[in-house]
């Protein structure tokens, strides 16, 4: 049984356009009639596009406009809680020593949001 040996061609990248020379804008007045052409510099607008860094700007802008309004109180903000519940032995109770615990409703959280945090890049 004789074997074949598959080739496949080689794939290269397609080859990008060049440059003009010159890069232009049209100016258009308020009812939307052409008014001219102004040069734009190369320096800042004959960048190639490169979707990589525009999705990083865009996702870090998000981000700084991120609003944090999420916050939640630990048992050392919470109001109250200040006087023991209840003595410590005697009751049949558990013992506590503060209403404002996380464990108590109406207590502190353990692991809420908070206000500071920050979600800048």
């Amino acid at each position: 049984m004789a074997t074949t040996k598959n080739t496949t061609a080689k794939k290269t990248a397609p080859k990008k356009a060049a440059a003009a020379g010159a890069l232009e804008a049209t100016i258009f007045t308020a009812t939307g009639a052409t008014a001219g052409t102004v040069a734009l510099p190369a320096s800042l607008f004959g960048a190639a596009w490169n979707a990589d860094l525009v999705h990083q700007v865009v996702v870090g802008m998000e981000a700084n406009a991120r609003p944090t309004t999420a916050h939640t109180k630990f048992r050392g903000e919470v109001s109250g809680g200040g006087k023991k519940p209840w003595k410590q032995k005697g009751t049949g109770r558990a013992r506590h020593g503060s209403t404002r615990s996380p464990i108590w409703v109406g207590g502190g959280t353990t692991h809420g949001p908070r206000a500071e945090k920050d979600y800048s890049v």
